[in-house]
């Protein structure tokens, strides 16, 4: 087995201008609208404070949060499976298709089935599986692993989507226009979910004291493949669970933020059991993971939520691309990762790191990315597992740094060949640098010249007593956090009128909204605005329509709907979005499959926040409700936006 050789991998995309402009531009405007959206939020970093300090709890009581959420979500009706490694995984999965006798699959976003290897498992043992995200799809299609966290295809340009949806879809290659190739993949999915026995999906957060789980998508993908077919299984990693309501809360309002830099996904959907005649599996996966949260030097990693800003943050990231490093996961959170998998194997991707520091400095869950890189690459060394080259690079470093002496005469020396040696030689092939850098200019004094004549010894010496520290912890020794109480989180206000919030962010989702005096007048204006030529399904009694919750049985029918009218159960100003439940809608898919989603909402049951939201609803009461911010969306082709992505293209709530 050969090393992953990311500087190799990723050279090849450094060549590829356009491709390597297009993959920056995109993820540090992510990152730009996270900085933006972040800093409107006073207690920001007493939120990640508080994040660290609950996913540390969490891990160190890991056994019993399990044991909790288990217990709760058998009691709400959901098959629980134990998978102790990624084949067991794949085994459990496929007894349950098989004993349902599924053929076809759509499978949201999982980063865990992707590292457990699952989709190809299943497709050498019959099973059809349909990437249901727009992202993954194209991977899909294109036989490539996703390429980033949140954005599997990022790394492609619109033309390449074209090509690949020209070759395998059908569609038009002249045609690269990222609406276009949208409802390309749109209109195949369509197909897809009315014909589907089972759908999957991963986990976001396992709530160990409601015994449920939430899924954070844009597309509404996740959502369709949970609701429409009569079997829904999810894939849990043990680190996805948070003890209860508030520290979702807390969650919630951070995952969004950091991945793309909105204030939440267009689908914040929790799963609390099968809907009428479903059933509902939840396969509960270690594959090391327990392995590593007892572990004293590198737990913290566990801590990750797989928000992906690390990613986007990222230098190396950003030029090189998530397919450089040639594993499931990618970036810093992988340089960090996947060594714990086989250190052989991923031994150089600790050395893919510029040591900013960026990616530490912004993890929501502050898991210090940077001191980890440093313990793998010390694990490298100890097993004789770095590169020859990287030893002769630490021999010499070695010896520069070994006195100031040695340092100061290095410094002149290059101080020297930057400002004698002709650029033929200094920015030639022997430099690899050059490739896509000039030299810069050299100073007239170093630093350390203009410091010298002001250094006091004494200062020095006090500095570098400082500087000195040891790590006596024992690899062999399990961490216990036991001791650690459960942090309590409170229910941060949103500052400002909560109806206006919640227009405004409503509408910067794409969403719009209708204002009437009574409910009597909403009910009106439906009968005199809706087009009575259209299939409509009403599962407000006001409103008569053909289609009923009384008079659909299968959700695979719902694709035939047009517009589908329903009910809110509470707004949400800080997100705008507008809380919807199986009860509520009468039949999920009817809001998911349709083109045209017209919520009506009691505009006194606007609150001002996340944490007030769940502060009033019983997430437990109903088998799935979800936060809908605006139609489906997507940003996987060039990062363009996209509304109507997989579910419905326009959500109009009407306010009375």
């Amino acid at each position: 087995m050969k090393q992953v050789d990311q500087v190799k991998l990723g050279n090849e995309f450094l060549r590829d201008v356009d491709h390597r402009v297009s993959h920056d531009r995109c993820l540090w405007e992510a990152r730009m609208r996270r900085d933006k959206t972040v800093s409107a939020i006073p207690e920001w970093e007493e939120m990640r404070e508080l994040a660290s300090k609950v996913k540390q709890h969490t891990l160190s009581h890991i056994d019993e949060y399990l044991r909790i959420f288990e217990e709760n979500a058998r009691k709400n009706g959901i098959h629980v499976h134990r998978a102790s490694d990624a084949e067991e995984h794949n085994k459990i999965m496929l007894s349950i298709l098989k004993k349902n006798n599924v053929k076809v699959v759509t499978k949201g976003k999982s980063m865990l089935q992707d590292e457990c290897g699952m989709r190809e498992y299943l497709e050498h043992h019959g099973i059809d599986i349909f990437e249901a995200d727009l992202g993954e799809r194209i991977q899909q299609l294109d036989n490539q692993r996703p390429s980033h966290i949140v954005m599997p295809a990022i790394h492609k340009l619109r033309k390449d989507v074209a090509q690949l949806f020209a070759e395998k879809l059908g569609s038009d290659p002249e045609e690269d226009d990222p609406y276009y190739l949208n409802s390309v993949m749109r209109n195949d999915m369509r197909k897809n979910y009315v014909k589907v026995d089972a759908g999957m999906t991963g986990v976001n957060f396992a709530i160990a004291e409601t015994g449920g789980i939430v899924v954070c998508t844009n597309e509404g993908n996740a959502d369709i493949s949970a609701n429409v077919p009569p079997l829904y299984i999810a894939s849990m990693g043990i680190e996805k669970l948070i003890p209860g309501k508030k520290e979702l809360a807390l969650f919630i309002r951070m995952l969004s933020r950091n991945a793309l830099g909105f204030d939440i996904t267009q689908y914040t959907s929790h799963f609390h059991g099968p809907r009428k005649g479903q059933e509902m599996h939840v396969i509960i996966v270690d594959n090391g993971r327990m392995k590593r949260i007892k572990s004293p030097d590198y737990h913290e990693v566990m801590k990750c939520i797989r928000c992906g800003a690390c990613m986007n943050t990222c230098p190396v990231f950003r030029r090189t691309s998530g397919l450089s490093y040639d594993a499931p996961y990618m970036g810093p959170i992988g340089i960090v990762l996947e060594p714990s998998y086989d250190l052989y194997k991923y031994a150089q991707l600790p050395y893919s790191c510029t040591h900013c520091g960026s990616c530490g400095a912004i993890c929501p869950v502050k898991v210090p990315l940077s001191d980890l890189i440093f313990y793998w690459r010390d694990k490298v060394v100890e097993k004789g597992y770095d590169l020859k080259t990287h030893r002769l690079e630490m021999d010499v470093a070695s010896l520069v740094l070994k006195n100031s002496t040695n340092l100061a005469l290095a410094e002149k020396t290059g101080l020297w060949a930057l400002k004698h040696l002709p650029k033929t030689l200094t920015e030639s092939r022997l430099n690899p640098w050059a490739d896509f850098h000039s030299n810069p200019e050299p100073p007239a004094k170093t630093f350390r010249q203009m410091l010298h004549k002001d250094d006091d010894k004494e200062s020095r010496n006090k500095s570098e007593s400082v500087c000195k520290c040891t790590h006596d912890s024992n690899p062999d020794e399990e961490i216990d956090y036991s001791n650690i109480a459960r942090p309590f989180i409170p229910s941060y206000a949103v500052l400002g009128d909560p109806e206006k919030n919640f227009k405004e962010k409503l509408k910067g989702f794409d969403g719009d909204y209708i204002d009437f005096k009574s409910r009597s007048e909403v009910i009106e204006w439906l009968n005199g605005h809706i087009d009575k030529t259209k299939r409509i399904y009403s599962s407000v009694k006001e409103f008569q329509a053909e289609l009923t919750p009384s008079n659909i049985d299968d959700p695979h029918d719902a694709n035939v709907i047009d517009v589908c009218v329903a009910e809110g159960v509470i707004g949400v100003g800080e997100t705008g979005s507008v809380w919807v439940t199986d009860k509520s809608l009468g039949l999920a898919a009817a809001a998911l499959l349709s083109t045209d989603l017209f919520l009506l909402l009691d505009r006194t049951k606007i609150v001002d926040g996340i944490h007030a939201a769940y502060d009033f609803l019983d997430i437990k009461s109903t088998a799935y409700g979800s936060f809908y911010s605006g139609p489906s969306a997507t940003a996987d082709i060039e990062a363009v936006h996209i509304t109507g992505a997989q579910g419905e293209i326009s959500l109009t709530v009407l306010l009375y």
